[in-house]
């Protein structure tokens, strides 16, 4: 197995059992707790692995029907690249935003850095604008 078919493994096991699974007691075997930093970190929280559990505890709040789907993996290196696209059900206040009980749908791109076996670092974009213009305005 390449250095990034086993990286690619590691993020698909990751947004499988953390995301889609919900099994937050297996974040420690995705993310390396000491060093996992965050450039782009969910707004009102730290760049660190607290941060993500957080942030991740909020939206799990606001969408608990949440899913990612991974529409599609590039590895490079020590680098994966994810483009996928999360659903979920508004059903809990969600940065300011009433739940609503629209069904949204959120295109994403996330580059993950992998060291020995573990997610150390993150960039993550999504399509924020259309994710809000769902919630406000049905579109």
């Amino acid at each position: 197995m390449t250095l990034e078919e086993r990286n690619t493994d590691i993020v698909r096991g990751w947004v499988d059992k953390i995301f889609n699974k919900q099994m937050m007691q297996n974040l420690d075997d995705y993310k390396q707790p000491s060093t996992y930093h965050s450039h782009t970190p969910f707004p009102g929280t730290t760049p660190n692995l607290d941060g993500f559990k957080k942030a991740f505890d909020a939206v799990l709040t606001a969408f608990p029907d949440f899913h990612f789907n991974v529409d599609e993996v590039i590895a490079k290196g020590d680098v994966v690249v994810v483009r996928g696209t999360w659903t979920g059900t508004h059903k809990g206040n969600y940065m300011g935003i009433a739940p609503t009980g629209k069904r949204i749908s959120v295109t994403r791109l996330d580059m993950l850095r992998i060291e020995k076996d573990k997610i150390v670092e993150h960039w993550g974009f999504g399509d924020d604008w259309h994710k809000v213009r769902q919630l406000t305005t049905g579109l």
